[in-house]
């Protein structure tokens, strides 16, 4: 191997072009900014297969040594670069390399790290604190977590209270019961056992959701903003007039496809009077404060203390079992804005007193309905007994469904209804009235996505 020492002409460097047939040629170029002369010192060794070029050229004392020859024990190799490539390093070398800087973490302290201390965050200079109030809630949770899962079950109440103080529960321990089978569990209102460990875990695992956090944090974002909306809602809140709405309802069970009505395609009406259908009427009264005009929304929420509640989860509880093959159904028939709460209270009073006198008189052509006791009782004097027994005695039934442009069906808001309107048998239904309600949580679409009521149609 033969060494020849070429000396760069003033102001330039040498590179090596390659050009589209793969060829190597040598070339000098002036680099953008010229540098200061300076001691001679080598920077760039070029060692080929059958010579060693050593250049020295004059650059500032920045010890800027670049070094782009690659060395192997047994060979040399050439390294090249096109023009650019070498102009952009010639600028690195003109203003001085910059220091390494080793962005990996240390071993010994990715591994372990004190609680409490700071960590040192992916920017430099910055520190990330850990928030030690929600580490120890975590860690309290997890210490309920473990008690409740213990197998087997440990009855130990005072041990259950003191480690749901520490996790931060707001609840009643009275209503929770131990069984060897279950642990520590509660009674839903429907009847059904709940462990009480399952529910922290789906309680917890939702609060700890991406999208429950991010919505939170939104929400947290900007109080001013919320103070404006909270304001506005009590606002409206306080100019809505209240509408005390008497209403009928109907918890049924059909053997008919209700897809068709559920999607929109057909009316309820469609398969509401079909023969089969198992019904169980349910004549409500409530005021509605915030300007909806439905029945009671209290029905359906998730843990109801409602007879409509209790009727739905036990025939959807009988589905599941196997016990009932047909469909379940809760349909709001009418909901009528009426003058006044007396007039709501004595219309669900004489509907309920019309029931029991027409299931007394036909025992084979009953009217099933949802036992309940009246908001208040009728007021004796107004004739209202008599009228419903009249109704029974002719055989007049409680209510018809008819086409929306039929007369004597009872105007919607702004008309707010009388006590003779209400009380005037059969009470006519429009088609367009029929609207299903559900139980949040038991209806999802067909990506498995829960499915609200519309309060609002």
């Amino acid at each position: 191997m033969v060494k020849r020492k070429i000396v760069a002409p003033p102001g330039k460097i040498k590179v090596y072009v390659t050009d589209e047939n793969g060829e190597h040629w040598p070339r000098w170029v002036t680099p953008p900014s010229s540098p200061t002369p300076s001691t001679s010192i080598p920077i760039i060794d070029i060692t080929g297969d059958d010579e060693t070029e050593e250049i020295s050229a004059t650059f500032d004392e920045a010890e800027a040594v670049a070094s782009i020859s690659v060395e192997d024990e047994n060979d040399d190799m050439l390294v090249t670069f096109d023009e650019a490539d070498a102009i952009a390093r010639a600028q690195e070398l003109s203003r001085g390399l910059p220091e390494k800087v080793d962005d990996q973490p240390s071993s010994s302290n990715s591994s372990e790290q004190e609680v409490g201390t700071p960590v040192q965050g992916p920017s430099s200079g910055v520190e990330v604190i850990p928030d030690l109030k929600k580490l120890e809630k975590l860690r309290n949770e997890e210490n309920l977590r473990n008690f409740l899962e213990r197998q087997p079950f440990v009855n130990d109440r005072a041990e259950l209270v003191r480690l749901g103080r520490a996790a931060g529960l707001r609840r009643n321990f009275d209503n929770i019961v131990f069984s060897d089978d279950l642990g520590f569990h509660f009674v839903r209102a429907d009847g059904w056992n709940a462990s009480l460990a399952s529910d922290l875990r789906r309680k917890w695992k939702r609060r700890d959701s991406t999208t429950f956090m991010e919505s939170t944090r939104i929400r947290n974002s900007n109080p001013g903003q919320r103070e404006k909306v909270r304001e506005s809602m009590a606002r409206k809140l306080a100019e809505t007039p209240n509408r005390h709405i008497f209403y009928l309802a109907d918890v049924f069970t059909t053997p008919l496809d209700v897809q068709s009505c559920r999607y929109g395609d057909v009316p309820w009406s469609f398969i509401y009077d079909k023969p089969g259908n198992s019904r169980h009427l349910y004549p409500g009264y409530w005021t509605s404060m915030n300007g909806k005009i439905c029945m009671r929304i209290n029905h359906f929420t998730r843990w109801a203390d409602s007879k409509v509640w209790d009727a739905i989860m036990s025939l959807l509880k009988a589905k599941e079992d196997g016990n009932l093959e047909h469909s379940v159904v809760c349909l709001e028939l009418r909901a009528i804005p009426c003058q006044d709460k007396a007039t709501a209270q004595q219309a669900e009073s004489f509907v309920m007193y019309y029931l029991t006198t027409w299931n007394t008189a036909y025992p084979n052509n009953q009217q099933p309905w949802i036992v309940t006791e009246p908001d208040a009782a009728l007021v004796p004097g107004l004739g209202l007994h008599q009228k419903a027994e009249k109704y029974v005695a002719d055989g007049v039934m409680l209510f018809e469904i008819v086409p929306d442009d039929s007369p004597g069906v009872i105007p919607p808001l702004p008309h707010l209804a009388s006590l003779d309107e209400v009380t005037n048998l059969p009470i006519l239904i429009p088609e367009s009235a029929l609207k299903e309600r559900w139980i949040d949580g038991t209806r999802v679409d067909l990506r498995g996505n829960p499915v609200h009521n519309n309060w609002e149609a």
